[in-house]
């Protein structure tokens, strides 16, 4: 990190690629190197969310919570490598700040190729894959795939279940989501990090600063260390899998599902 502060300070516009929770050992430098001085850094956060057999210490579950709040910092997170090849295009062609990219721990997903042909103005967006009036489910990075059976599922048995792919983080889109929440019954968050800070947690925050309506159900890691395992093992002990989520939704709202 301190090699990416010096290429920074020259005027080039440095990539970094890190382990997500090895960037927890440079905190102190992202924070007072590279946020307070504003510079043009693009971090590239791999393995996040569970990161398999290695370690407890070693998934990236705490991403979010750890960097959601540093000043000036920006936080993405695609949903499949289409998007993130269309984040990393973005960010370098106007690269102001600090700016991190999430990506998740396995083989990429490939949901939706025609991202990389949306107009910047679209994409800078939340993605509303579809509305409804019963249930609406904001999702994060890769839990897109999970999120998306549910809300078939939902459908499927007569429950009116919209889905958001929330892609940026930070700053939270405050107004768009204000605008489709306020419209909205039920809300539930997905995210494969802890609920502890999470972006669940922004999206509480930002329902009760705005006086929103709508009931709120956060689905994530519970804030503890997590045991090595594959990350379908991980997803269904801590019920972050298809049958866990929609399992959690029934629970809450008795919902037919």
């Amino acid at each position: 990190m301190c090699m990416t502060v010096g290429f920074a300070l020259m005027g080039f516009k440095p990539v970094i690629v890190y382990q997500s929770t090895f960037m927890q050992r440079a905190f102190d430098q992202i924070l007072h190197d590279v946020c307070f001085a504003n510079l043009p850094t693009l971090m590239l956060a791999v393995r996040s969310g569970f990161a398999g057999y290695d370690n407890p210490t070693h998934h990236g579950i705490y991403d979010f919570a750890y960097l959601g709040g540093l000043p000036n910092l920006r936080f993405l997170y695609p949903k499949d490598r289409f998007e993130l090849e269309r984040m990393v295009r973005s960010s370098l062609r106007s690269l102001g700040g600090p700016t991190v990219i999430a990506m998740p721990y396995g083989p990429v997903d490939e949901c939706d190729r025609s991202v990389l042909d949306e107009p910047d103005g679209v994409f800078a967006q939340p993605q509303q894959v579809c509305g409804g009036d019963d249930l609406l489910i904001v999702t994060v990075g890769h839990k897109f795939g999970v999120a998306r059976e549910v809300a078939s599922e939902l459908r499927a048995k007569g429950v009116e279940c919209g889905l958001v792919n929330l892609r940026y983080l930070k700053p939270l889109p405050e107004e768009w989501l204000t605008r489709v929440l306020g419209s909205a019954k039920r809300v539930v968050s997905l995210e494969e990090w802890v609920l502890s800070g999470g972006v669940g947690s922004a999206l509480g925050a930002l329902i009760l600063d705005r006086r929103l309506e709508c009931e709120l159900l956060r689905i994530g890691v519970p804030c503890q260390f997590v045991e090595p395992g594959s990350n379908e093992e991980l997803c269904r002990i801590y019920r972050l899998d298809t049958a866990g989520v929609l399992a959690r939704i029934r629970e809450r709202w008795g919902l037919n599902a």
